[in-house]
């Protein structure tokens, strides 16, 4: 749906293309799901990173932003406390390959048909198309 460059926190060589590859919504909850491909010519071929250090150990903070109706959703979490999205730590993007990640939210209403797509502190995706 929608794809940028950027690059990992704390690196000079590594480039991440981020993805949106869909977002969602199943009756109450939305679920996104992102792709991670990483190329850094300084590293070896077989060297792989998790997302916390693509984002220099810090949380991604992965959240929805309604700009109409001025709303933000975060990442909704079980009655265990646990968040309902890929591991930060535990997911591998290797380099020069890529990896999918998922995260669920609460569904925006029903007239929402749109929404920007936040992940850490690189530009937010605009306007994502919500499937219904």
């Amino acid at each position: 749906l929608a794809s940028q460059t950027v690059k990992a926190r704390g690196s000079r060589s590594t480039a991440i293309d981020l993805s949106v590859l869909s977002l969602e919504v199943n009756d109450e909850l939305a679920t996104l799901t992102l792709s991670y491909a990483v190329q850094d010519p300084e590293a070896a071929p077989d060297e792989e990173w998790s997302l916390y250090d693509l984002n220099d150990q810090q949380p991604l903070y992965v959240s929805l932003v309604d700009p109409v109706n001025l709303r933000r959703y975060k990442v909704v979490h079980d009655s265990d406390g646990q968040a309902l999205e890929s591991g930060e730590v535990e997911t591998k993007v290797p380099n020069e390959g890529s990896t999918t990640a998922q995260h669920t939210f609460a569904a925006p209403p029903a007239d929402v048909t749109e929404i920007d797509v936040a992940v850490g502190d690189w530009p937010a995706f605009r306007d994502i198309p919500i499937t219904r």
